[in-house]
């Protein structure tokens, strides 16, 4: 798995369970796990710390909430209600996506043989939009099944902010 290299000096992976730092952005591949002022506060594709992240039209900015491997729940953010509820962001509510440690692949009818492949879980009437679960108890059931059957981590996290950048 390849990782933007940011923020510079951390290398945390986000599907490695760790106290401290879990804001991590995504946009075709992960960046490493920053803070809020790194990672979580990025609002606008003028932001400077933008360079780091190549690829892909959204830039999306998520905050972990818990890790899942082979169907067990192997980390939980104990500093989640961090007083930073939503960023910048087009949800209106707080909402969870699932994140892999496996590519996943789906089949876009409109690209003819070309697939969407990606590391999160896709919404099942449109491929093109991440799943989202309005509470984590629900997102949290579903990556426990996942992981389970695919043999893979999943994070559970809050989509907290999406930069549209085209």
């Amino acid at each position: 798995m390849d990782f933007h290299n940011y923020p510079l000096d951390k290398k945390n992976s986000p599907f490695n369970p760790s106290d401290g730092d879990n804001y991590f952005a995504y946009c075709n591949i992960f960046s490493y796990l920053g803070n809020y002022e790194e990672i979580g506060n990025i609002s606008s594709p003028m932001d400077e710390r933008n360079r780091f992240f190549l690829g892909g039209w959204v830039l999306s900015i998520f905050k972990r909430y818990e890790i899942i491997e082979d169907g067990k729940v192997i980390f939980t953010n104990d500093n989640f209600n961090d007083g930073h509820i939503i960023g910048a962001s087009r949800l209106k509510s707080v909402q969870y996506a699932i994140l892999t440690s496996q590519q996943q692949e789906y089949e876009i009818p409109s690209w003819g043989a070309n697939t969407l492949k990606t590391y999160s879980i896709q919404d099942d009437s449109s491929h093109l939009q991440l799943k989202l679960f309005e509470n984590a108890d629900d997102a949290v059931e579903y990556a426990i099944q996942l992981s389970k059957e695919q043999h893979m981590k999943c994070i559970v996290a809050q989509w907290f902010a999406d930069i549209d950048r085209h």
